[in-house]
């Protein structure tokens, strides 16, 4: 847990930061991201040793966890397939959607055994996968965003704003005149003092 917690604060970090900026800047938009300076070399050379560094480490806490690795038993493709339906799931562009991913691949089957046992347990399986994929293709955290932005909206507020013309004070008047002394009631005409 504390290797985890300590990779998911490196990364949290890192996508604040000014690389993690020019990481998501060449990850969306590369041709514009060279434009406003960025070293696309050396921002991929980093992302993918950072991300390979992650991984070991994950390698690593995962021989531990079965004792001992075969390639034929430990690494296979349905395995592959399921770790990376559970980073779509929860949500590919962010920090904690592959944890939430992770949990949502590992506890799924158990519920879904527990409704109807067999293959049939499988088939269920696939179909809330795919259905989870349709309805939320930005992932169960890219949903929790989303639903968290609408119920929390922030909006900034104008800054307030005191004396002067209508009880406001604004830029001087192209010509120099000042507002905030001069009288509110609008000037005389001939046509009004008749």
């Amino acid at each position: 847990p504390g290797r985890s917690r300590a990779a998911l604060v490196l990364c949290a970090t890192l996508t604040r930061s000014r690389a993690g900026l020019a990481m998501r800047a060449v990850r969306d938009r590369e041709t514009a991201a060279a434009a406003m300076g960025v070293n696309l070399a050396w921002t991929k050379m980093a992302t993918f040793g950072l991300s390979g560094a992650i991984t070991g480490v994950a390698g690593g806490i995962f021989a531990i966890y079965l004792g001992s690795l075969s390639a034929d038993s430990s690494f296979t493709l349905t395995l592959s397939i399921t770790l990376i339906t559970g980073l779509v799931i929860g949500g590919v562009a962010t920090t904690l959607g592959p944890v939430i991913g992770g949990l949502a691949v590992y506890f799924v089957p158990y519920w879904t055994e527990n409704l109807r046992q067999g293959e049939a347990s499988e088939l269920i399986f696939g179909v809330v996968l795919i259905a989870l994929m349709f309805v939320m293709p930005e992932g169960l955290m890219g949903l929790a965003l989303k639903l968290f932005r609408r119920i929390l909206r922030v909006e900034p507020q104008p800054p307030a704003r005191t004396g002067g013309r209508g009880g406001q004070t604004g830029p001087p008047a192209p010509d120099g005149t000042d507002y905030s002394t001069a009288s509110d009631s609008a000037p005389t005409t001939a046509h009004d003092q008749r």
